[in-house]
């Protein structure tokens, strides 16, 4: 394994990016959408349109926000990228 680890970074010349959390946020809030809604079934309904837009925009920006604060240098993308979707919907007036 670790040979074959050891050819994959030759080829890509050791050019890799690690996660970071707006990958994670492009990842969450398609499952927000009718699409994956597990009440939709019921009648329930997702977010859509201008409400996800805002949703993914303020998100990636308390995302940006938290790269100036040590406190989150040590904790996973995924987790922060988490925290930034429940705070936006908190914060979003719809």
């Amino acid at each position: 394994i670790f040979d074959m680890e050891h050819h994959i970074c030759q080829v890509f010349d050791w050019y890799m990016n690690p996660p970071v959390a707006d990958m994670y946020i492009d990842i969450i809030t398609p499952l927000l959408t009718n699409e994956y809604d597990i009440n939709s079934q019921m009648g329930g309904s997702g977010i859509h349109g201008r409400v996800r837009h805002e949703l993914v925009q303020q998100s990636k920006y308390l995302c940006e926000l938290s790269v100036m604060d040590a406190y989150f240098s040590d904790k996973k993308p995924s987790a922060v990228a988490h925290a930034a979707v429940l705070v936006a919907m908190d914060l979003l007036p719809f």
